[in-house]
């Protein structure tokens, strides 16, 4: 990627955004922010396709330094550049649902399942927010209808350890987290998912 920079042509933005993800890989935050913003002088020249990857990748800088409201933003640019882009909706409706706005986050999801019932990752993140504004019956449905297309998923065992929780069933709960740990988190989350999952079963169930 950096050969490509040198060579300053009209892949150069693509090279930068290359190199920044390969920074997020190795979680040098600094130098990905460096090579997103070179990345994005494009967008002031052209409307690329690839300014919805960028803004995706500052959006996931911003989730793992912990920025939320820089997170939300740049999804939502994300979007604007690429609206039928279901994946990068999925994602912002469980950003959102972090960020304690539950409704629209859940609202978003909602149409995401309407164009594509089957989608797991959309099922697993509404079930987050019914969790959240303890609509459990909903949220029990959509995390058994998610496991159904995906049981792989670590973040789904996540999400029935807190639904279980809600409902004060410890032993479920902690069956749930300990399925969790049991799953590759690699294709679904990073380093500090797993540690949260850890922290989750010393707080709740040691």
């Amino acid at each position: 990627f950096s050969e490509g920079i040198k060579a300053n042509d009209i892949y150069k933005s693509v090279n930068y955004y290359g190199r920044a993800y390969s920074y997020f890989e190795i979680k040098n935050f600094e130098k990905a922010k460096m090579d997103i913003e070179s990345s994005l002088l494009s967008e002031k020249v052209h409307k690329e396709s690839i300014n919805s990857n960028i803004y995706w990748l500052k959006g996931l800088v911003a989730s793992s330094e912990g920025d939320k409201k820089l997170e939300i933003e740049c999804y939502e640019k994300a979007i604007a550049f690429s609206p039928e882009n279901q994946g990068l909706k999925t994602t912002l409706g469980l950003a959102l649902i972090e960020d304690d706005q539950f409704q629209k986050g859940i609202e978003l999801l909602d149409n995401v399942l309407k164009k594509n019932s089957q989608d797991a990752y959309a099922l697993c993140n509404r079930a987050l927010g019914f969790i959240k504004i303890r609509e459990l019956e909903k949220a029990k449905s959509d995390l058994d209808n998610s496991k159904k297309l995906d049981n792989e998923n670590p973040l789904l065992y996540k999400n029935y350890f807190l639904y279980y929780k809600e409902k004060g069933e410890k032993e479920n709960a902690c069956e749930a987290i300990e399925e969790a740990l049991k799953k590759k988190m690699s294709d679904y989350g990073g380093d500090e998912d797993t540690k949260e999952l850890i922290q989750m079963k010393n707080e709740y169930c040691a």
